[in-house]
Parts: structure tokens; C-alpha cells; sequence
């Protein structure tokens, strides 16, 4: 599977993407803190979440910038059919790459993809309350309405309990 965006192409992840690039994001504290600050797979166990992406129901997809191919995160997403909606995240391994629109970009490719070939009617992200500067460009954003406050929802390494704060993006939204 593969997508274009304007700046930024995704497309599904294989056994070989998994390098001491990919890694390396993993065990950056300020690459994850936003996303899940205690994951420590083993090269193996990254390898076997990406084998069981099916493009279906669950995807793994790296996140490339169009302009030189470089390869920048990935956006991992679960899809619920009987609920038609998606659950995504997207990780940035770049701080280079942090603030430059990939975030938008991307997620505006998934989220059509989703629309139009998944039968989902709203794809749904949550962001940590730490994420100031997500937080606070989020509802800029056309068309993401917050849903909510999960307040101390998660405990993270070295910070504490976190609340959780709840986005969706409709395809026909509410009242519209």
C-alpha cells in the first residue's frame, strides 16, 4: 500500500525497514515521550508487528518525504469495522523533521484513504497533556473536534500520570 500526500508519501513498512535508523527511534526518550515512552522491542518483535499489518484492519506505515525518499516515521493504525472507526499514531524519528508539516500531511492522506476505502466514518488520535504544542495546534486544524479529557489517564516513566486528551476527525461530522 502506498499513498502520496504533498510533501510526504507513506506506504506499508517491511521486515527490511526495520534498521539501526528505525531503532534508534525507539530508544530516543524525546522521540517517544509523546507516544509510548516504555516500548523497548527487540529488533524481532518490531519485525513481527510489521508482518502482522495486513492493510486491512491493521496497519504499519513508514513515512518518507517525497523530495529525497528520506524515510522520517510511521503511522500505525487500528481499524474497527463494526464500529467504523480507526485509531491512529504517528511518530516523527526526526526532531529535524518536528514542526515541518508532516504531521498534517499525513494524517490528512490516511484519514482520506480511510474515508473513502475502509467504510470509516471518523478516525480518532489522543495526545498526552505534556504535548503542549500539539495541543495547542490541533484545534486549528479543520475539521478535528476534541472529545474529551481522560484526566491522570496514563502513567509515563519519569513524568507521572498524564491525562489524555481525545481527538476525532468525522467524515460527516455531527450537526453537519
Amino acid at each position: 500500500m502506498s499513498l502520496e500526500g504533498e510533501r510526504y508519501r507513506i506506504r506499508s513498512l517491511t521486515a527490511l525497514d526495520v534498521d539501526e535508523k528505525y531503532l534508534s527511534w525507539f530508544q530516543n526518550p524525546e522521540v517517544m515521550r509523546f507516544v509510548a515512552p516504555w516500548m523497548r522491542y527487540s529488533p524481532q518483535q518490531h519485525a513481527a508487528v510489521i508482518k502482522g499489518a495486513d492493510n486491512e484492519t491493521k496497519f504499519m506505515l513508514g513515512i518518507f518525504r517525497r523530495d529525497s525518499d528520506r524515510f522520517i516515521g510511521w503511522l500505525r493504525a487500528q481499524v474497527y469495522p463494526i464500529h467504523e472507526r480507526a485509531y491512529s499514531t504517528l511518530v516523527i524519528g526526526y526532531e529535524d523533521e518536528w514542526g515541518q508539516g508532516a504531521m498534517l500531511d499525513v494524517h490528512r492522506c490516511w484519514r482520506l484513504f480511510a474515508f473513502d476505502n475502509l467504510a470509516i466514518s471518523k478516525v480518532t488520535f489522543s495526545v498526552y497533556g505534556q504535548h503542549e504544542a500539539m495541543l495547542k495546534k490541533l484545534p486549528q486544524i479543520p475539521g478535528v473536534v476534541s472529545e474529551g479529557v481522560s484526566r491522570r489517564h496514563e502513567k509515563l516513566p519519569g513524568v507521572g500520570f498524564q491525562d489524555v486528551h481525545r481527538f476525532a476527525i468525522f467524515r460527516n461530522p455531527p450537526g453537519a
